[in-house]
């Protein structure tokens, strides 16, 4: 199935609170490029809290801090507002370590699209 939107919601756990820091990792990036490069996609949209990286992925088509080297899709966009990057989604691919994937999904549950699955690329241990 063609897809419309793909959010990608990725990161780095950096304490024990339902905050999530660097969400444009080198993991989400490289999962945002997989989500593109499939063809069926129109639009792949990556969340990060990195504003500097949103507008890096946005204006260059490059992740400065995780994937320099590597020219992003024109597909591939990047915003600050969770809201936004899960309006309209398809389909959530969740690049979180294990430990918050729990505390993400709370957070964003007055606003998920219940129509969209959630594709867990999670790695750890819970």
């Amino acid at each position: 199935k063609s897809l419309s939107k793909v959010a990608v919601i990725g990161g780095k756990y950096l304490k024990i609170i339902q905050y999530i820091h660097e969400i444009a990792g080198a993991f989400g990036t490289a999962m945002a490029h997989v989500a593109a490069s499939s063809g069926k996609n129109s639009q792949v949209m990556i969340w990060a809290r990195d504003k500097e990286a949103v507008k890096s992925i946005n204006e260059k088509r490059s992740n400065p801090k995780f994937c320099p080297e590597k020219k992003l899709a024109e597909i591939i966009t990047a915003t600050t507002d969770p809201e936004e990057a899960l309006r309209n989604a398809d389909l959530v691919m969740g690049c979180l370590p294990t430990q918050i994937t729990p505390k993400f999904l709370e957070s964003v549950k007055s606003f998920y699209p219940l129509e969209a699955p959630f594709l867990s690329c999670s790695k750890g241990l819970f």
